[in-house]
């Protein structure tokens, strides 16, 4: 009997995370579609940093994937840098990751003490918004993440951050370089869905706008882009921005979206327009589900 005993609550105690861990990738099982747009329409309503209100869009000319002009001879956005900067602190740590990454993943990436810590701090600063905090008590609840701050972090950092290969054997990309930065693989950009990112990158003319594809206004939340651009000298022909967006909004969506939806469509709200949000999964070398990619869509 006290065998019996033993192997029950061992069993119990094994169940836990390592369960809740399993489970998660079967997100729909536990989060309804309904559930995804009442949680998606409250985060940008408390989304109180938002960034709309700091960039100019000049869409210019309308193109389509597979042409080769240039319609637009202007850079896609304006934005006020201090402004965007004093409305959000996120804005700056995430720009401080910037020049940490190398584009081409098929070389491998360094992990140093420095961008380990920047990386921390990114994630503290998130984690202090009602944003993702409303995010992960919503998924906490359904078992798709672990519950307290600081397991959060972890389970965030191992998600958004570990390295893996996407051909060649070398570490050279992440969930965070892919999305929120841009890769580069044999001469094609893949990722790069992060506004302040391509921002930044037509500043510095590393960025070249050629048009948009697609555009769907949310409100004061911001702008829905399909874009055509370069960059670094290689074609993107079809990209998707959450231009206004705020860093903690976005990760809060892709973090959603990956856990409840992965691999799939996820349909989300904002102020009464419906869009959805795309997901690929990528699993790690011990076993772990990682994103591949997210990028909203149009």
């Amino acid at each position: 009997m006290a065998r019996v005993l033993l192997v029950v609550c061992l069993a119990a105690l094994c169940a836990g995370w390592s369960s809740a861990s399993t489970d998660r990738t079967h997100g729909g099982n536990k989060v309804s579609d309904s559930d995804i747009k009442k949680l998606t329409e409250q985060l940008f309503t408390v989304d109180k940093h938002a960034l709309n209100s700091a960039v100019r869009i000049d869409l210019q000319g309308k193109t389509y994937s597979s042409a080769t002009d240039d319609k637009a001879p202007r850079p896609l956005l304006s934005v006020d840098e201090s402004r965007a900067k004093s409305a959000n602190g996120n804005v700056a740590l995430l720009a401080r990751l910037y020049d940490k990454y190398t584009p081409d993943c098929t070389k491998a990436e360094k992990e140093t003490p420095e961008k380990k810590q920047q990386q921390s701090d990114l994630l503290d600063g998130l984690l202090a918004t009602p944003v993702l905090t409303t995010t992960l008590n919503f998924l906490a609840g359904k078992g798709l993440v672990p519950t307290g701050k600081a397991a959060q972090k972890q389970f965030l950092n191992k998600l958004w951050f570990s390295l893996y290969s996407r051909g060649g054997g070398a570490l050279g990309s992440s969930a965070f370089e892919h999305v929120f930065l841009g890769e580069l693989k044999h001469g094609d950009v893949s990722g790069m869905h992060s506004w302040l990112f391509f921002n930044k990158q037509e500043e510095a003319g590393k960025a070249d706008y050629k048009g948009y594809i697609k555009k769907l206004p949310l409100g004061e939340s911001g702008t829905l882009l399909k874009v055509r651009f370069e960059w670094l000298d290689a074609n993107k022909p079809v990209n998707s921005l959450f231009v206004g967006a705020s860093p903690e909004l976005e990760m809060s969506l892709y973090t959603l979206c990956f856990l409840s939806r992965p691999d799939q469509k996820c349909h989300v709200s904002a102020h009464g327009v419906n869009f959805y949000i795309q997901t690929w999964s990528f699993k790690l070398r011990d076993g772990f589900s990682t994103i591949g990619s997210a990028y909203p869509s149009l």
